[in-house]
């Protein structure tokens, strides 16, 4: 079992969300696609995305990926880069948030 998990409170999280000086992109993604090991992709995102300041929610079975997902501006290239050097999220059409 995983021992990759949050353990902020969410009240703290929103609170640094809201002090931070620098923006984000809200973006969501979803590929039905066959992933072997849902378990190992699951960790390695988990702290590829945790290094990079990223932060929402994904899921991730045998099937595919759906995520929802905050992705700071100064690690998209980064971001981008980690997904594409994953085979089954290659290339993957990402939707950016409308802001209101």
């Amino acid at each position: 079992m995983s021992l990759l998990v949050n353990r902020v409170n969410r009240e703290v999280l929103k609170q640094r969300l809201n002090e931070e000086s620098f923006k984000r992109h809200t973006i969501s993604f979803y590929r039905y696609v066959h992933i072997p090991r849902p378990g190992e992709l699951r960790d390695l995102l988990f702290k590829d995305w945790q290094e990079l300041n990223c932060f929402g929610r994904v899921y991730i079975a045998a099937e595919g990926i759906n995520a929802q997902m905050s992705v700071p501006e100064f690690a998209w290239d980064a971001f981008i880069a980690r997904l594409n050097a994953i085979e089954q999220l290659n290339d993957i059409p990402i939707k950016h948030a409308v802001d209101g």
